[in-house]
């Protein structure tokens, strides 16, 4: 039995060999007729247990399957996905400081005097820094995020984790959120430190206006629970990979 909370966690026990037998086992629709197959996936639960105990075996028309793992149904497919992006909230921290100084860098060496010369309209030269800034950081993002989700399922797979299977939709929404959350942190950051005009006290402000609100909703009982549900869904690591610490107990 595994124990986890924010704090930490704890466990207890060893994992459990189960066993299931089949028969009478039939083909349907367009299947070939073939021999049946077995493979043995092994996780780290299942390598921490005996290999001669574990693995199928078929007897005439009976199938034995043997092994060990979690009892509980998968009820998240993305899961895998979300391992794989572990290191958003970093880079959104990155895209943050960046945003910042995209503007503040002007105002320190009084760059912005001759910018506001060649283009008067503030809201005008807001407006260009923020679409640049954004399309720049999103398509970034794109790529990063598309080229890191099929590399870390590859290694989760290698290391025994399984990967359950999801559709090009759900892959797609993804990864474009990730990319589209980036964008947003590197223009809320160009907002704050074009109020601020101060690089150090600007990215602290949006570090903490984005970080404080993240561990209100995680740690049990500093709010109520709806309080809590509604800060998860709208704070931004919650819309990425990083999972909601929770204390909750599997077997």
């Amino acid at each position: 039995m595994i124990s986890a909370s924010f704090g930490g966690s704890s466990s207890t026990g060893g994992p459990t060999l189960a066993t299931a037998a089949f028969d009478q086992l039939s083909r349907q629709g367009t299947w070939p007729a073939a021999r049946w197959t077995g493979e043995s996936i092994q996780s780290a639960t299942s390598r921490a247990m005996d290999r001669s105990a574990q693995g199928y075996r078929q007897a005439g028309g009976t199938f034995t399957v043997s092994g060990s793992g979690d009892i509980a149904p998968a009820t998240d497919n993305t899961d895998s996905v979300k391992q794989t992006l572990a290191g958003t909230f970093a880079g959104l921290i990155a895209v943050v400081v960046i945003g910042v100084m995209f503007i503040t860098v002007e105002y320190r060496r009084g760059m912005i005097r001759t910018t506001l010369a060649a283009s008067p309209r503030r809201g005008r030269v807001l407006a260009a820094k923020a679409v640049v800034l954004a399309a720049v950081t999103f398509v970034t993002g794109l790529v990063a995020a598309a080229v890191t989700v099929p590399l870390g399922e590859r290694l989760l797979h290698e290391n025994g984790n399984p990967i359950p299977p999801i559709s090009a939709l759900t892959w797609l929404q993804v990864v474009a959120g990730t990319a589209a959350l980036l964008a947003v942190a590197a223009v809320l950051g160009l907002a704050v430190g074009t109020l601020l005009r101060r690089s150090a006290g600007a990215v602290a402000a949006v570090i903490v206006g984005i970080v404080l609100p993240y561990l209100l909703a995680v740690v049990p009982g500093v709010l109520p629970a709806s309080a809590e549900l509604w800060l998860v869904r709208v704070t931004p690591p919650p819309g990425s990979p990083s999972s909601r610490p929770s204390s909750s107990t599997r077997r």
